[in-house]
């Protein structure tokens, strides 16, 4: 289960519909999710791994500040370090941690941001859309 992360054009420009990038139910995700709780709140457009959003030109601005923020959150960690991603309750309760990295960060948010900046510059459209 994942997010497709979908740049879509205008009719008059090739190259749409197809997933730029996937985010995985994965501790990426579940770190970035405290974010998205909260553009969710700005905005009403909860990006989730069930459900379907997007974003149109005048909206790229909230992406844009949830990108800042993700930087700065991840800049705050070590270059490698858990997230929660839930919990196990059988056949034991236990925390589920993923390790993720401040490199992988910087890649997954990079290539949000080139999404977000063809967006603009296109006048498209970028969906985001769980399995």
């Amino acid at each position: 289960m994942g997010i497709d992360i979908t740049l879509h054009l205008p009719s008059n420009q090739k190259g749409s519909g197809q997933p730029a990038l996937a985010l995985e139910n994965d501790g990426y995700y579940w770190f970035l999710h405290q974010l998205f709780s909260s553009l969710a709140e700005h905005t009403g457009r909860y990006i989730d791994l069930y459900g379907e959003t997007s974003f149109r030109l005048h909206e790229l601005a909230h992406l844009d500040r949830f990108l800042f923020e993700a930087r700065a959150l991840v800049s705050e960690q070590p270059k490698q370090w858990q997230v929660n991603c839930g919990t196990q309750t059988h056949p034991v309760k236990k925390e589920i941690l993923e390790s993720v990295t401040q490199k992988q960060f910087k890649v997954i948010l990079d290539q949000l941001e080139n999404i977000v900046n063809k967006a603009r510059e296109s006048k498209g459209v970028i969906t985001f859309e769980g399995d």
